[in-house]
C-alpha cells in the first residue's frame, strides 16, 4: 500500500478538537479527530460530576474519501464544517467505556460499554488565535455549543 495523501497539507498531521463545558463545570465534553497518514484517530469523552467518565477511542480508523467522516468498528463520528471558521456540526454514535476512575482513560480504559450519541452544533464567537510552539502549529477559536448528548437509559443532556 502506498503513502496516502489528500494533497491538503503534505507532511503535516491534521487535527480537530472541540471541547465544551457547562458554566458551573459540572459537565464537559470533548471530541477529537486526527488524520495520521492512511488512518485516523478518534476520541471523545463526556465528564459529569458524580458520574463515571464516558470515554471513546479508536486509533486505527481508515481514512475515507471524506476525511471528516470516521467509521470504525461499531462507531460513526463526524466533524462537519457547516461554515468555515464559523460553524461545525460534531456528532457520534457509538459505545463509550464508563470509567469510575478517570485516570483509567490513560491506560487500557476498560469499563462498562455504554451507548452514547453526540449531536452538537459549535458556533464561533470570535476570530481564531494562533497556537505556535515547539511541536504545535495551529489555532484555537472560542465558541458556544448547542445540541444534545444522549446516554442510553438517562435523560437527554
Amino acid at each position: 500500500m502506498g503513502t496516502w495523501s489528500d494533497g491538503r497539507h503534505p507532511g503535516s498531521i491534521e487535527e480537530w478538537v472541540f471541547s465544551a463545558w457547562s458554566p458551573d463545570g459540572s459537565l464537559g465534553a470533548v471530541s477529537g479527530h486526527r488524520i495520521v497518514g492512511a488512518t485516523a484517530w478518534y476520541w471523545a469523552a463526556l465528564a459529569r460530576q458524580g458520574r463515571p467518565l464516558l470515554h471513546i477511542t479508536d486509533f486505527e480508523v481508515p481514512v475515507r474519501a471524506d476525511p471528516f467522516i470516521v467509521k470504525g468498528e461499531a462507531m460513526w463520528a463526524e466533524h462537519f464544517r457547516d461554515d468555515p471558521m464559523t460553524q461545525w456540526t460534531v456528532g457520534n454514535e457509538t459505545y463509550a467505556s464508563a470509567l469510575d476512575d478517570p485516570t483509567e482513560a490513560l491506560g487500557r480504559a476498560y469499563g462498562v460499554p455504554t451507548p452514547i450519541a453526540f449531536d452538537l452544533e459549535w458556533y464561533a464567537t470570535g476570530a481564531p488565535t494562533p497556537i505556535i510552539g515547539d511541536h504545535v502549529d495551529g489555532y484555537e477559536q472560542v465558541g458556544v455549543v448547542h445540541g444534545a448528548i444522549e446516554v442510553l437509559g438517562e435523560p437527554k443532556i
